[in-house]
């Protein structure tokens, strides 16, 4: 039996056991889908300290990296368990640095038939993009060694290293006008190119699914080409859309998409949930901006159908970690609003996309002109504003909360003792 000083610490001991339960409950909580709004996904492609690690372990969701990360990545899985972690992999071929498979040379050397070539007969080295420097060449997605090869390497990879899947980069639907001013010698429609595409990536869903592997193209110019998303989903296990409603990394001057495009792309991130793959909406800032986070995260939060659709902002500097902490820390309230779940799809009113959550209400005006729109029931902005409607300006987004203040007591009526 425990006297006196045996009480305080049998109970100092239950305490500490309760505090451990208490936070070992909490961070379970917090990396199950179903308690948050927003599954947050990141690109880690600058180096991992160890105060990064434990971020990402804390925030994220999906993590893309290098497969020199790695052992960071399993410090992250190992306090994050439920983290989707996928490797890195670029199809096209780089003389200083080959993402894991054989340089230039030996390609030159045992394989030259492997090259993508222009009309010309010469080697394609990309055309107004960060992928045209002398030392990168593309290779023939269309070329069943070179598939076979890329597919049987970095599978191998996935595996060895016990990643959930492989990430792979440049899976463009058409690069005959952004990418290949002189044409390409094997394909003279984009419908020939894509086809060639299409195969290769099937060609590796094939080879992933049978060892329950996840295989995840990005996919960033379906935009442009009406229903290519839908018939590429079909033979991969989701994709990333970079550019996610917006497109200010590329074009400063014209950032926002279309109505139409929007559209498009929220159509798709509906799809792909139906489907029950992986979508990752990649959107970008204008620097340190609210606006555009909120107008960013509202979007997704419209289409969004399961614990499978992820997001981040980027930023214009691309896919540094600095920009993710600054961005999340700051506009915190925003990643964490307590809005539930949708209780149905996205619908117009009052020219402005609306969907309603169990705890609040998202909207979005994807276009360039003002709308106001009445409220069905009062609400809460996240700065704690009482609102009985809202007006959003061009390229504008909301999200809101349910005001469950109770009604005040009418003057002059004596309650009950």
């Amino acid at each position: 039996m425990c006297n006196y000083k045996d009480l305080l610490k049998c109970a100092n001991f239950f305490s500490v056991l309760l505090s451990i339960v208490i936070a070992l409950l909490s961070a379970a909580l917090s990396h199950a889908g179903v308690t948050k709004a927003i599954q947050l996904g990141y690109c880690a492609y600058d180096d991992i300290t160890d105060g990064a690690m434990r971020w990402y372990a804390q925030h994220a969701d999906l993590l893309i990296a290098h497969e020199w990360q790695e052992d960071k990545i399993k410090s992250i899985r190992t306090l994050n368990q439920d983290i989707t972690t996928l490797l890195y992999k670029i199809t096209i071929n780089k003389s200083d640095d080959t993402h894991g498979t054989h340089g230039y040379e030996w390609v030159n050397q045992n394989h030259p038939e492997w090259f993508l070539r222009d009309k010309n007969g010469s080697r394609m080295t990309g055309h107004d993009s960060e992928y045209s420097r002398e030392n990168v060449y593309w290779l023939d997605w269309g070329n069943q060694g070179w598939r076979d090869y890329w597919c049987n390497s970095v599978l191998s990879d996935s595996m060895s290293q016990n990643w959930d899947g492989v990430f792979m980069d440049c899976a463009f639907v058409d690069i005959r006008n952004n990418w290949a001013p002189n044409g390409i010698l094997t394909y003279a429609t984009d419908s020939a190119f894509n086809t060639s595409m299409e195969n290769f990536i099937s060609g590796c869903y094939v080879q992933f699914q049978a060892v329950g592997k996840l295989f995840v193209p990005n996919s960033l110019d379906c935009i442009y080409h009406e229903g290519s998303w839908e018939s590429r989903l079909a033979h991969c296990h989701g994709g990333l859309e970079e550019g996610f409603v917006n497109i200010c990394q590329w074009n400063p001057e014209r950032i926002w998409r279309e109505e139409e495009r929007w559209e498009r792309q929220i159509s798709a991130l509906e799809h792909t949930g139906e489907q029950n793959k992986l979508y990752f909406a990649m959107a970008q800032n204008r620097g340190l901006n609210r606006q555009d986070t909120l107008y960013n995260v509202a979007s997704y939060l419209v289409g969004k159908k399961n614990d499978k659709a992820f997001f981040c902002n980027e930023g214009v500097d691309g896919n540094v970690y600095s920009n993710f902490v600054t961005d999340y820390t700051t506009f915190k309230d925003i990643y964490t609003a307590p809005i539930g779940s949708p209780t149905g799809t996205r619908y117009k009113q009052d020219n402005l996309w609306q969907r309603n959550y169990t705890d609040g209400k998202v909207l979005v005006n994807p276009t360039y002109n003002s709308y106001t729109a009445s409220l069905d029931k009062k609400y809460k902005k996240l700065d704690g504003a009482v609102v009985t409607s809202v007006t959003l300006k061009g390229h504008e987004g909301i999200i809101l909360l349910l005001d469950t203040t109770p009604p005040a007591q009418p003057t002059g009526v004596k309650t009950l003792p």
